[in-house]
């Protein structure tokens, strides 16, 4: 097909495929910018529609003014926001979050404090979640934190808080795979 070219390679549109590049005469994929070459790779074919590739530092800067958010928002036919990356800059909130099927799953505010669970950490590290007694059984944990070995053995270290009676905190060594196994815990 008919190419549409300006200045060699600044601009070019394919005419058989409908790429779009700029920087390169050859846009391997929808919408290619080029810089210079990252070497012997190719995109990814799953994640391929913008492809941006340099030989030295390379990026996308979102430039707005004070007290407006920036993002990239991820959707799908049930929902135009099932997940994102939101920077929100205000000076009444500003911190970065994450979401995963359109409910906020994790934030880092401006202080460094990240939160999961919790869309305000007062710590470094603040977890909130559904709580109850330790599982005593199956394979499905309960409790706000999880240590795990990613060795053979299937070790874990669950903690938690209790919602009701006694409102203590809890600690459980067990296993991954069957919670009504106890293992020792060594302090």
């Amino acid at each position: 097909g008919d190419d549409f070219t300006v200045d060699t390679s600044k601009l070019v549109v394919e005419g058989d495929t409908g790429n779009v590049g700029i920087g390169t005469a050859t846009p391997e994929v929808l919408l290619n910018i080029y810089t210079g070459s990252a070497g012997s790779v190719s995109p990814n074919t799953n994640y391929d529609d913008l492809v941006i590739e340099s030989n030295t530092h390379c990026g996308i800067s979102f430039l707005t003014p004070v007290d407006t958010a920036q993002g990239i928002i991820f959707g799908d036919v049930n929902s135009n926001d099932a997940g994102s990356i939101v920077y929100n800059h205000t000076s009444a909130s500003e911190s970065m979050s994450f979401t995963v099927e359109d409910s906020e799953a994790m934030r880092i505010d401006k202080d460094g404090n990240v939160g999961i669970g919790t869309n305000a950490p007062l710590m470094p590290l603040s977890i909130a979640a559904v709580n109850g007694a330790p599982a005593t059984s199956g394979t499905t944990p309960v409790g706000n934190l999880r240590i795990e070995d990613i060795s053979s053995t299937s070790n874990v270290l669950d903690m938690g808080t209790y919602d009701s009676s006694p409102y203590g905190v809890w600690i459980q060594v067990t296993d991954r795979d069957n919670l009504s196994l106890e293992y020792p815990l060594i302090l």
